[in-house]
């Protein structure tokens, strides 16, 4: 069970990875737009395209937001799994020991089992967070690395 929950786990830090590469470059348009806009505020008065970059921008923030969302919705997705794990897992090893067992439980099991689960607590909830931290700093370093490998400017 904790297996298959960690399987989840790192599936869904993959779609999160994905996820959030695709809302920093959706950032990057959103930002260039609004740099055109400062950049050449005197041009778009005076031909009026304020209404088309307006449109552009909230066309572009729209599109950020949805996903952000959905980013936000697989990470928050993986941290809860991350939690319910050690509970799952409990419950998963009880029926375990129920069907091995011919259907009955004692004390003694139900309590070693807890106490083993409750151990385990802590690494099982931090292990779906660290995972999610890992993919993220990677995206991060990828950008940094982007941007150090393109070639300067002359002037």
């Amino acid at each position: 069970v904790m297996l298959s929950l960690l399987l989840v786990n790192i599936l869904t830090t993959s779609r999160i990875k994905e996820l959030e590469a695709a809302n920093l470059a959706a950032a990057d348009k959103r930002v260039g737009l609004m740099k055109q806009v400062v950049e050449g505020a005197k041009a778009i008065k005076f031909m009026a395209w304020e209404q088309q970059y307006i449109d552009a921008i909230t066309v572009a923030r729209n599109k950020e937001v949805a996903l952000l969302r959905r980013f936000r919705f697989y990470q928050k997705l993986n941290e809860n799994l991350g939690r319910a794990n050690p509970m799952i897992s409990a419950c998963g090893a009880f029926v375990v020991f129920a069907l091995a067992d011919n259907g009955t439980l004692s004390a003694d099991n139900i309590f070693a089992v807890l106490s083993v689960f409750l151990s385990l607590r802590m690494p099982l909830i931090m292990i779906p967070m660290n995972i999610t931290i890992m993919a993220q700093f990677k995206v991060s370093m990828q950008r940094i690395e982007t941007f150090l490998l393109a070639p300067t400017a002359r002037e």
